[in-house]
């Protein structure tokens, strides 16, 4: 079975693959384990954690969740305050990817922040616990069309500094149970895609309460097919870990 991620960043590739296969969806985390465990096939899954989990997983090159530079769903932000060079930032459960892309993108402004995890993804809640708040996926869109103050787009940031696309999900199978049936009916549902934004608009404004402009503008931003430039990016992020696996 594939699971794929029940962020709106996938609502049109849920659409097209469920219209083909059952399927699952979940979180990235929910992902990593069904996949790791067997429950799962194929999933996807965020990218820190397919390199960190690379040993046991095969990428799939093909449906992938990435942007060209702006993305709107990896937001830092505040509760007032600039950028400081002592700051505290609180960092969502969702995130492992966005987070890495966080501390690249204040690394090279000169700023160390200390980050406090939190099992917290409201933006509110965040901001509670600390001045900063790194929020990602449906509540960094429904914080973008609020009146919040945003310090970062660490998307639009990460292709700024480093002239990478942002990759923040990839598709992945266990090595020693790859189903490549599976790859190809995910891969023909990227092709499929765009035929489901509309019906993702609706969708994601019914149930995740975003703004249809909002969201219209987003699946503009929004990719699912792979290609040289995800590869590169990958190679960034790998090289990017190895100071921390070691």
């Amino acid at each position: 079975m594939i699971s794929l991620i029940d962020f709106t960043h996938s609502f049109p590739l849920i659409g097209a693959l469920s219209s083909q296969t059952k399927m699952s969806k979940g979180s990235p985390a929910d992902n990593l384990k069904g996949v790791l465990d067997g429950k799962y096939s194929t999933a996807m899954v965020s990218l820190v954690s397919y390199l960190e989990n690379s040993d046991d997983l095969e990428l799939l090159k093909g449906a992938n969740i990435h942007t060209k530079a702006q993305t709107l769903s990896t937001l830092l932000v505040s509760a007032g305050k600039d950028l400081a060079d002592r700051m505290e930032v609180a960092v969502t459960a969702h995130t492992r990817t966005t987070e890495l892309y966080m501390d690249l993108v204040l690394s090279r402004m000169g700023i160390s922040p200390k980050k406090i995890y939190s099992k917290a993804t409201e933006a509110a809640d965040l901001l509670e616990e600390a001045e900063f708040a790194l929020v990602i996926g449906d509540e960094a869109l429904r914080y973008f069309h609020g009146d919040g103050k945003i310090i970062l787009d660490i998307g639009y940031e990460v292709s700024h500094f480093f002239k990478l696309e942002p990759l923040y999900a990839v598709t992945v199978a266990r090595k020693d149970s790859v189903d490549m049936d599976e790859a190809r009916i995910l891969e023909k549902s990227v092709n499929l895609s765009r035929g489901y934004i509309m019906e993702s608009i609706e969708k994601g404004s019914a149930e995740r309460g975003i703004s249809r402009d909002l969201l219209e503008y987003y699946y503009s931003l929004i990719n699912y097919e792979y290609s040289l430039k995800q590869d590169r990016t990958i190679d960034f992020v790998k090289y990017m870990l190895e100071p921390i696996k070691h």
